[in-house]
């Protein structure tokens, strides 16, 4: 997976949306990060907000949603494989709306030991 920060309208002057991309396996998802900064303020080779003091709790922020992005395409990628993970799955996983029961999978589905072990209780039940 690749993950990149950028910004809306880099030659515009003036306050500007930043975006995530996020690439794997032939997908691309392209994920709002909520945040906006001036373009003076940002270092166009770096592709982040320029480090200074004023920017501090914005890059916070960034990394914040940018580690969520990454734990919930991890999540993803155990769950149900790498190959089966599609931009709308990711998108809802990283808004929180993915839940382990609702992801089907045709072909290769993985259960989670947990899940195993809560049908085998189920089952006992009845």
């Amino acid at each position: 997976m690749k993950l990149n920060k950028y910004i809306r309208n880099p030659k515009h002057e003036g306050i500007t949306s930043i975006y995530y991309t996020i690439v794997w396996c032939c997908n691309r998802l392209i994920l709002q990060a909520g945040e906006s900064i001036h373009t003076s303020e940002w270092n166009n080779k770096k592709f982040e907000p320029k480090q200074n003091s004023d920017n501090a709790m914005l890059i916070g922020r960034l990394n914040k949603l940018e580690q969520k992005i990454r734990d919930a395409f991890e999540k993803l990628e155990i769950e149900i494989g790498y190959e089966n993970i599609t931009p709308d799955l990711l998108k809802k996983a990283t808004k929180g709306g993915a839940k382990r029961k609702n992801i089907v999978v045709e072909k290769n589905e993985r259960v989670l030991n947990l899940d195993f072990f809560q049908r085998m209780i189920d089952d006992t039940k009845t």
